[in-house]
């Protein structure tokens, strides 16, 4: 028999209500727990008799402030506009010109990176522009795009790297690549896995 310390638990956990439970009761030690549409965990109790929860495919334990944590993906969403009003940041610089500065949280707080989009591209589709996000804390590169000659459209910004997992300041910059190009820039958007 596992005993646990009493809890107090929201509605955010089946249907109990804001009331204090003993989660060692048969009904829910033996069923496993759905918490907040997050899955089924099991209930167990660590050496001080905390209540810890641990789901079989995914592993834990976890107490349950972590589990509540926000464990679904973060949408990070930045839009550009220039000083004149259009909804875009445009160069004709061939060197990278800073965009904007962003702060990135760090993947401790909302997990890891799964994708990049820019809504970006070139004045002239005939023309390249290039677009890149640098870490200004370490000065490394986190993505790069190039040879971009697109209207403003949704680019991946592909492989990520050098992700910080503390909070940082990020640059989006952007370059013409030809003459005579001009490199937009409107929006970025970053997805992670959230955390655990």
């Amino acid at each position: 028999m596992v005993s646990f310390k009493p809890l107090i638990i929201s509605d955010d956990i089946e249907d109990f209500g804001d009331r204090e439970i003993d989660p060692s009761t048969e009904l829910i030690a033996s069923k496993g727990l759905d918490i907040a549409g997050l899955g089924t965990y099991e209930i167990s109790n660590d050496a001080s008799g905390n209540m810890i929860f641990t789901d079989p495919t995914a592993g834990g334990p976890w107490t349950l402030e972590q589990l509540l944590k926000d464990t679904r993906a973060s949408i990070l969403s930045y839009s550009f506009f220039s000083s004149s009003g259009t909804p875009y940041l445009e160069t004709s610089n061939s060197s990278y010109q800073a965009g904007a500065e962003i702060i990135w949280e760090g993947t401790d707080n909302v997990g890891p990176i799964s994708s990049i989009t820019l809504l970006a591209g070139s004045a002239s589709t005939t023309k390249q522009a290039s677009f890149r996000i640098l870490d200004l804390d370490s000065g490394l590169i986190i993505a790069e795009v190039s040879t971009i000659s697109l209207d403003r459209e949704l680019i991946s910004m592909g492989t990520i790297s050098n992700v910080s997992t503390t909070p940082a300041r990020w640059e989006v910059q952007l370059r013409k690549d030809d003459n005579g190009a001009k490199a937009q820039l409107s929006a970025l958007l970053i997805v992670t896995d959230g955390v655990v």
